[in-house]
């Protein structure tokens, strides 16, 4: 459970390093969230929700346009990742 400390409460002074490390900005509202308890359904419904995020982050690669056009590039080089282009290719797949 966190302190007070760690929330940046209203009218105070903060850096950008203590809003980035704090976790939030009212205690009060993080305590009463903490009583509140979840029901069943909240639950399930967040539990299908993670494996939906989880199912769609998995797909997402196939349903780029040139994904396949990719892995035939990738498999007319042998896989061969030592050449320039083949790195561009790949730096590009994986920041898409």
């Amino acid at each position: 459970m966190y302190d007070r400390s760690q929330f940046i409460e209203n009218g105070t002074y903060a850096s950008n390093w203590e809003w980035l490390k704090s976790k939030g900005t009212s205690y009060q509202c993080y305590l009463d969230y903490i009583k509140i308890e979840k029901g069943q359904e909240e639950q399930i419904g967040e539990t299908v929700n993670s494996i939906r995020i989880i199912i769609y982050a998995l797909s997402r690669p196939f349903s780029f346009v040139f994904f396949y056009w990719t892995l035939l590039v990738f498999f007319l080089h042998k896989f061969n990742f030592k050449k320039p282009v083949m790195k561009i290719l790949l730096i590009h797949i994986i920041l898409r």
